[in-house]
C-alpha cells in the first residue's frame, strides 16, 4: 500500500484482489505540527511532522497514529520511547505491588516533586505504540536510525541522562503493527528493533517489552558500505519470543555488510526484496542452542519469497537456530551471490546451531554467474526436518 498528502487529505493507493489499483480516502483531518499543537496531540491523529520536531511529534503520539514525515533530510535518530505524555511509570520500593505508586508520566513527575522518598527505589517506565504509520513523502532523507531499543542513556521523563540519575531507572517499550512506508534510509541511516531482557521484570505483570508487529514497505536502504557493522536492519536481541511478526516488503537494499539480522525472532516475511552488493549475508537468522541449555531461536512463519539478490560476497541467506518453524524459500533470484563454495543459502551448522522439528519448502528459485545464466535449482517440497545439523543449497 501507498499513500498521496493532498493538503489536509491522505488517500491510500493500493491493489485489490482483482489486480486493479483502486484508492481511498482515509482522512481529511491532517494537521501540520507546530508549537501549539504537539502536547495536544494523542490517539487516532493524522500529523505532520519536519526535520525539526519529528521526535517531540514521536514523544506525543498515541495509538492509530499517521505521521508523514515531510521533505528534507532527518539527521538525528528517530527514537519511539518513554515520555512524559506517553507512559506509565512504576515505582517499586519494596514490597507487593502497590497501585498507588502506578503513575502517568505527568503524575509521576508530580509525585517525585512532592519528595515521595523515591530516590532509592526502581523505577519502570512503559511506552506502548499499537497500529501507528510512519509514511515519508518523496524527498525525506532519513540518515540517522529510527530505534525501538528500550537501552538508550537518556531519562526522557525526567530530563536528565540515565547515567547521573540518583534511582534506578529500566525503560521499557512494547510497538504492535507499525507500519514504515517509503522511507529513503542513506548513509548511517537504519532500523533497530531490539528490545533488551530487563532484571526486573516480575512487578507488575503488565509491563511489556517487545515488538510485535513491524511492516517495512517500499523503503530504499542506501548503505554506507560492505564493513563489517553496517546493518541496515538490526535486530540482534537474544530475548526469546520479544520480536515478533516483522515484514519487509517490496524493498531495495545496496551496499551493506548484512540487510537484516536477527538474534531471535518468531514470523518473518521477507518478499519483493531486492539486496545488492552486499559483503556477508543479506539475510542473517541467527540463534544458537548451546551444550549450557542456552536457546536462542527462530520459530513460526519463516518467508523469503519474490526476491533478488545480486553481487553479494557471500551466501545471501545466512545460517541460525530454528526450532518448530515453517521455513519457505521460493521463487528467488541469486545472481552472483554465494561464498567461495557457491553455497547461497545454509541454515543451522553442526554444532550450535541446528534445524528442529521444522518443515522445509524451496521451490521456483534461480541461481548462476549472471541474470543470463541463471537455471532453475531443484526443489524441495515440504521436506520435513526433526533434529539435523543444516540445510545447504549451492549452485
Amino acid at each position: 500500500m501507498d499513500y498521496e498528502i493532498n493538503g489536509t487529505t491522505i488517500v491510500a493507493i493500493y491493489t485489490c484482489e482483482c489486480g486493479e489499483t483502486k484508492s481511498q480516502v482515509i482522512s481529511n483531518d491532517m494537521i501540520t505540527a507546530d508549537d501549539n499543537n504537539i502536547e495536544t496531540l494523542g490517539d487516532d491523529v493524522y500529523v505532520v511532522v519536519t526535520p525539526e520536531n519529528y521526535q517531540e511529534v514521536i514523544d506525543n503520539i498515541g495509538d492509530n497514529a499517521f505521521v508523514v514525515f515531510s521533505k528534507g533530510t532527518y539527521d538525528k535518530d528517530i527514537i519511539i520511547r518513554p515520555s512524559v505524555r506517553r507512559s506509565m511509570v512504576y515505582v517499586n520500593d519494596g514490597g507487593e505491588f502497590d497501585p498507588e505508586k502506578l503513575y502517568t508520566g505527568e503524575k509521576f513527575i508530580q509525585a517525585m516533586a512532592e519528595n515521595k522518598g523515591y530516590k532509592s527505589a526502581a523505577i519502570r517506565a512503559e511506552r506502548r505504540l499499537c497500529n501507528a504509520t510512519f509514511f515519508a513523502e518523496d524527498g525525506a532523507v532519513f540518515t540517522g536510525a529510527l530505534v525501538m531499543n528500550n537501552s538508550n542513556e537518556y531519562d526522557n521523563i525526567r530530563g536528565k541522562d540515565w547515567g547521573g540519575t540518583e534511582t534506578k531507572y529500566m525503560s521499557f517499550f512494547y510497538v504492535e503493527n507499525l507500519k514504515i512506508v517509503n522511507w529513503h534510509f542513506q548513509n548511517e541511516g537504519h532500523i533497530e528493533i531490539q528490545p533488551q531482557k530487563n532484571p526486573i521484570v516480575d512487578k507488575p505483570s503488565s509491563f511489556t517489552n517487545g515488538v510485535n508487529g513491524v511492516g517495512i514497505v517500499n523503503c530504499q536502504f542506501d548503505g554506507q558500505g560492505t564493513n563489517a557493522g553496517n546493518v541496515a536492519i538490526l535486530s540482534g536481541n537474544t530475548t526469546p519470543d520479544t520480536v515478533r511478526n516483522i515484514r519487509i516488503i517490496d524493498s531495495v537494499f545496496t551496499n551493506w555488510y548484512q540487510g537484516l539480522y536477527t538474534g531471535t525472532i518468531r514470523n518473518c516475511t521477507i518478499s519483493g526484496c531486492t539486496f545488492a552488493d552486499f559483503g556477508h549475508n543479506a539475510i542473517a537468522l541467527q540463534g544458537t542452542n548451546n551444550d549450557s541449555g542456552s536457546i536462542i531461536t527462530n520459530t513460526g512463519l519463516i518467508e523469503i519469497k519474490d526476491s533478488k539478490f545480486i553481487n553479494n560476497n557471500d551466501r545471501s541467506i545466512g545460517r541460525g537456530d530454528f526450532v518448530n518453524a515453517e521455513i519457505v524459500i521460493e521463487g528467488n533470484s541469486f545472481i552472483n551471490s554465494g561464498d567461495v563454495d557457491n553455497q547461497i543459502v545454509k541454515l543451522g551448522n553442526d554444532d550450535d546451531q541446528r534445524i528442529r522439528n521444522c518443515s522445509f519448502t524451496f521451490k521456483d528459485n534461480y541461481a548462476g554467474d549472471s541474470e543470463d545464466s541463471l537455471v532453475e535449482l531443484e526443489d524441495i517440497i515440504d521436506t520435513e526436518y526433526t533434529d539435523e545439523g543444516s540445510i545447504t543449497i549451492s549452485y
